[in-house]
């Protein structure tokens, strides 16, 4: 109510002047939000097309002759095929059956063993282990591994 006995007390020019002050500030307000708005909504349509892209460059790599489906692969190539990007050396394997094999593994690096398991977590189980520890953050292993 203070407001409007003060508008009230102002002239007709004071007035005019206060509301063309009061709307070119909610104007700035306004072009602010609206410029906020816009620039979120291009940072979502840029992420939107990077998702797109890899979405594309996943599916060429599904199709390329070379790639091998992991789901399809025989445990035991599994497990040949992703010790080596961890640098796990494997001396012996035994097949149990279509789903299950042990392994055999001597002075593997600790952390490089348990960084392999944990990145095919999700494709084998680890049904069984025996750890040796040797010196220097060194292991050896025996691991019964079943498929998904």
């Amino acid at each position: 109510m203070k407001v409007f006995s003060y508008l009230n007390s102002l002239t007709r020019q004071q007035q005019i002047i206060f509301i063309l002050t009061l709307s070119l500030l909610l104007l700035m307000v306004l072009s602010f939000f609206l410029n906020f708005i816009q620039k979120t909504a291009n940072n979502l349509e840029i992420e939107r097309n990077k998702i797109l892209t890899e979405e594309r460059l996943i599916n060429k790599i599904n199709f390329f002759p070379g790639f091998v489906n992991q789901d399809n692969v025989s445990i035991s190539s599994l497990i040949t095929n992703t010790s080596g990007d961890f640098k796990i050396n494997i001396d012996r394997t035994q097949v149990i059956d279509e789903e299950s094999i042990i392994v055999w593994i001597n002075d593997a690096d600790f952390m490089r063993l348990y960084d392999w398991l944990f990145s095919i977590q999700d494709r084998v189980s680890l049904d069984k282990t025996s750890l040796t520890k040797s010196s220097g953050g060194r292991v050896s292993a025996q691991l019964n591994l079943s498929k998904i």
